[in-house]
């Protein structure tokens, strides 16, 4: 009988350990899968805020960091050269308005939140469309150069917008784009203006799904960035806006008569 009283204590004992072993593992494994997650997590949004990070601090970048002394060497001015030719040619991702046989090309690098910006779009642009887009004359190409975030998402949301509408992507972008200057006042700078340029997007018809998608594009987002960078290193850009007529800059508040006046002798010297 003592026997079996010592048997039945050592099954219990073993049954006792091997759940325990059990337990321990079971919980070693939990908390093993929870710190991966954590790290994970971590990972993630360490990653996100070193991007958040670069792209404010291009956003942010100074004047006077923008425009860099230029290399004395004849093969450095050969460089800086070709890379502005390269950049005042029309591209596969310029939204073009006009006819593209249009003896004269002119390019704005402009920002959204520009207030001399919107006053060119109001004042300035109508003459133009009317006398020289409509006409066949010019052909007309607006490029993004965003100054701050708001800018930016502004950019984003119109560029992503046209590219949901590749049949109507002309008319698209410039009503969005003259839509988001004519408001300016209404949302650049504010603390709520993805709020406010959401409500304005749905004028032209961006629904709030495809409002939402367009802001996560991180794709053309970082394309408008990359883009500004490029102008501003190889362009000298350092205000908007920045006009090139036929490769001829003007920068800063320019009236319609400054731009005719360019506009006009370009047509004459490409009769």
């Amino acid at each position: 009988m003592s026997q079996e009283k010592n048997n039945t204590k050592k099954i219990i004992f073993i049954i006792s350990t091997i759940l325990t072993l059990i337990l321990a593992i079971i919980f070693i494994k939990n908390l093993y899968i929870k710190n991966n997650k954590i790290d994970n997590n971590i990972e993630i949004k360490t990653q996100k805020n070193q991007q958040d990070q670069i792209k404010q601090k291009i956003i942010n970048e100074q004047n006077n960091n923008i425009s860099q002394k230029q290399n004395n060497s004849s093969s450095k001015n050969i460089e800086d050269k070709d890379n502005s030719l390269d950049l005042l040619a029309i591209s596969d991702d310029d939204i073009v308005l006009g006819k593209l046989d249009a003896k004269v090309t002119m390019i704005e690098y402009a920002s959204l939140s520009c207030p001399h910006c919107a006053y060119f779009v109001r004042d300035a642009f109508p003459k133009i469309n009317q006398q020289y887009i409509k006409t066949g004359k010019v052909k007309f190409i607006y490029r993004d150069f965003p100054l701050d975030k708001t800018a930016l998402t502004a950019s984003l949301i119109a560029k992503c917008h046209a590219l949901n509408n590749p049949e109507r992507k002309v008319d698209e972008y410039y009503k969005l784009i003259k839509l988001f200057f004519n408001s300016q006042d209404s949302w650049a700078g504010h603390s709520d203006y993805i709020k406010k340029l959401q409500i304005i997007a749905k004028i032209q018809g961006v629904e709030e799904e495809t409002f939402q998608k367009c802001l996560n594009n991180n794709k053309i987002q970082d394309q408008i960035l990359l883009k500004r960078i490029e102008a501003a290193k190889n362009l000298k850009i350092s205000s908007t806006p920045t006009f090139f007529i036929n490769g001829n800059m003007i920068s800063g508040f320019t009236d319609f008569n400054k731009i005719k006046n360019i506009i006009e002798n370009e047509l004459k010297n490409n009769q």
